[in-house]
């Protein structure tokens, strides 16, 4: 599950039933959001480089929840670290290659390659990642792997 950041909070006086203010919020917060401890900080630091091992993922978010994305859009990849995927990892965008009828034949064109994205934020399972160049939309489910 992913977790949107909402804003941040001050609790008064933890107790079986806490008051907190509201300091932040990037966000309407409501009834039944959930609070969550800050994690760790994030590195501010990063190298930019290919993977060493080839990698691939598809994009299984768009932050925003919006279905189309475009240079610096935030999405979410369905790989992370057990993967090999680290902060600072540079991968290439393809969009699926369509199948047109030749000669009474279905070819599949191949997969055109349209952008780079930038890995800023590894997890287990899944990274973040921005959206650096791009001459095409960016699509859910577009394949991303080393360049």
């Amino acid at each position: 599950h992913e977790a949107i950041y909402l804003g941040d909070v001050s609790v008064n006086e933890f107790a079986d039933v806490s008051t907190v203010v509201i300091t932040n919020a990037n966000q309407e917060i409501n009834v039944g959001d959930r609070l969550m401890a800050p994690n760790d900080p994030v590195a501010r630091n990063y190298l930019p480089r290919a993977p060493e091992s080839n990698l691939s993922a598809r994009v299984i978010s768009i932050y925003g929840g919006v279905s189309l994305g475009g240079q610096n859009t935030v999405i979410t990849l369905n790989k992370g670290e057990r993967d090999g995927l680290q902060n600072g990892h540079v991968l290439a965008l393809y969009s699926k290659g369509d199948v047109v009828k030749y000669e009474g034949q279905k070819l599949a064109m191949p997969d055109e390659r349209y952008g780079l994205l930038f890995v800023f934020r590894v997890f287990d399972k899944v990274s973040y990642a921005l959206v650096m160049q791009t001459h095409l939309p960016v699509h859910l489910l577009d394949r991303a792997q080393t360049p």
